[in-house]
């Protein structure tokens, strides 16, 4: 065996390898993953075979003896064959990836790729009595036919379906799938071609195993939809909520006990943005009575609205006030466990990033930060949002922001560099990648329906932390104010960004429409879910949504001496 030939098997084999490994990673996490990667997987597995018997033919080529003899001519078969069940394989793989976007192709996709594999079958099976396509001389020593072709024209095709399907349903796909899903396509066609002037070299199977590896990194790091809501149902699997807690059971029964008809509700999310804030505020509560001051730490996200839900049965007859020691996403699960919000009294101590909606008291923002300040508070009626898929009391939103959200989550690790590492990250990646959408809006009954990378409905002023979206801000008025981008995405929304950021009130009219509405509708024209951002949380698998002010419907607690800021 010369050189080039041993370099090959060696190539072959380790490719052989990763491609296992691969399969395998898949295989253990599938419960994590929609169908797509469970085709990716069989895609890795049918690599394996095909780098496998490409490696033995090319070993044992040439070689003489019964094991020479037939190991020679059943893996040149199974090359042929694995190259076919590949390219039927990724038309699968296509059209499950484009069902993790909620888009379900005619069956008829299937059969044309089922066919072409089916047909290629029968081909290679009809090549083992005639030669045509390939054979094995007496020395053992592979040969191309004289209808070599005939070969090719199948998985062609098949690659063919893959291409034009990949073209129809682009705009459904995002950046990073599309450069991956055209490489794993275009990468081995093009290897191919070398290949067919260079029969002696297998640069395709080597090709194959390298852009279905590309294809496995951005499956494990893209954030579709399915896998989210999978991950989602994974978690409550492994963490199922107890109905009853025992120990918690007799924290609520002492403390009913208590001689006030007035009971101070900490809810504590020890996972919010200011730890160091977090856990000053133990200390600070720890020194209150236990009898009518009550401390409940959060479990995991969203694990507040099933507790204020428990507490709620528990504390019937007495006066409730609830204090939010946590972020914007705190209190508006909190809201989510109480369905008449206007029978308790809710206060925001600000744990989180950014708190956006006590941004709207100005410079009393800073009396919120002290619990003693909240305790000795009274409470004032203010508005809140009430959707069709929960409330809000800051902002109901769509576009870069919830893109920013997302970006969040995937550079969570990051936080090791400092809390604020993740959200920057996140900001600069929304700004390259947001594009604008199609969508059906409605205000007060106006349609005002468009494109757009950006919608704002708020009943505060601010967004993200640092995007001023309106001056008009007023939590006590019966309305909200809504901002929408124009048609502008990635890198073009950088002026509508730095406006909002500097407060350009006035220049906001250039960069999308600006007023204010009681209640909303909103959906995509294409009727796809929306990613929607209510106060920092992400609900994600709903197309249609509404939502409205309820007027005063809500009693915020504020410390003494506070004033709406004007």
């Amino acid at each position: 065996m010369d050189d080039i030939k041993l370099i090959q098997v060696f190539v072959e084999f380790w490719g052989a390898v990763l491609c296992s490994v691969c399969a395998l990673a898949l295989i253990l996490i599938r419960k994590e993953e929609p169908k797509s990667s469970s085709v990716l997987s069989a895609i890795l597995g049918n690599i394996v075979v095909l780098l496998c018997c490409d490696a033995l033919s090319i070993y044992y080529m040439g070689g003489y003896g019964i094991r020479a003899y037939y190991c020679t001519r059943i893996c040149t078969f199974l090359v042929f064959f694995e190259s076919l069940m590949i390219s039927f394989f990724a038309v699968m793989l296509l059209m499950e990836v484009l069902r993790d976007h909620m888009i379900i192709l005619s069956s008829r996709w299937h059969i044309a790729a089922g066919g072409g594999a089916i047909l290629g079958t029968l081909d290679l099976l009809i090549n083992l009595f005639s030669d045509r396509i390939y054979f094995v001389d007496g020395s053992n020593q592979y040969h191309r036919g004289s209808l070599f072709f005939l070969s090719l024209i199948f998985p062609y095709c098949i690659i063919f379906i893959y291409i034009l399907l990949l073209v129809l349903y682009r705009r459904y796909l995002g950046l990073r799938e599309k450069i991956s899903l055209w490489f794993y396509a275009l990468f081995p066609l093009c290897m191919s071609v070398f290949q067919i002037y260079h029969s002696d070299l297998s640069l395709t199977n080597v090709a194959m195993a390298v852009s279905a590896m590309v294809m496995m990194l951005q499956r494990l790091t893209e954030q579709t939809f399915l896998r989210r809501e999978a991950r989602i149902q994974i978690e409550q699997k492994l963490h199922p909520r107890e109905e009853s807690d025992p120990a918690m059971d007799e924290r609520l029964r002492r403390a009913t006990m208590g001689k006030g008809d007035v009971k101070h509700i900490f809810i504590v999310n020890p996972n919010a943005g200011n730890f160091f804030k977090v856990e000053k505020l133990r200390t600070v509560i720890g020194k209150l009575p236990e009898q009518d001051y009550f401390v409940f730490t959060t479990r995991g996200p969203g694990d507040e609205t099933e507790l204020i839900r428990q507490i709620r049965h528990y504390f019937v007859g007495y006066k409730l006030r609830i204090y939010c020691c946590g972020g914007s996403g705190t209190i508006r699960n909190v809201m989510n466990g109480i369905e008449d919000l206007s029978t308790v009294e809710i206060g925001f101590y600000p744990c989180g990033m950014t708190n956006d909606f006590l941004k709207v008291f100005g410079k009393d923002q800073e009396k919120f930060d002290h619990i003693e300040n909240l305790i000795e508070g009274s409470a004032i009626p203010v508005d809140y949002i009430r959707t069709n898929h929960g409330v809000a009391l800051n902002t109901f939103s769509t576009g870069m922001d919830s893109n920013i959200l997302k970006g969040k989550d995937r550079y969570k690790s990051l936080t090791v560099f400092g809390q604020n590492v993740p959200y920057i990250l996140a900001m600069f990646r929304s700004l390259l990648t947001t594009r604008a959408r199609d969508y059906i809006i409605e205000t007060d009954g106006r349609d005002r329906s468009q494109r757009s990378s950006q919608i704002i409905f708020g009943n505060g002023g601010v967004i993200g932390g640092s995007m001023y979206f309106t001056k008009d801000a007023d939590i006590a008025d019966g309305r909200a104010n809504f901002f929408f981008s124009n048609d502008h995405g990635s890198v073009r929304l950088l002026p509508a960004a730095f406006t909002l950021m500097k407060k350009k009130y006035n220049r906001l009219p250039l960069y999308g429409r600006i007023g204010s509405a009681q209640k909303i509708r909103i959906r995509r024209r294409d009727n796809r879910p929306l990613e929607m951002d209510c106060d920092g949380e992400m609900v994600y698998g709903y197309s249609e949504w509404e939502a409205e002010i309820v007027h005063k419907g809500m009693n915020l607690i504020v410390p003494k001496g506070v004033m709406l800021h004007e």
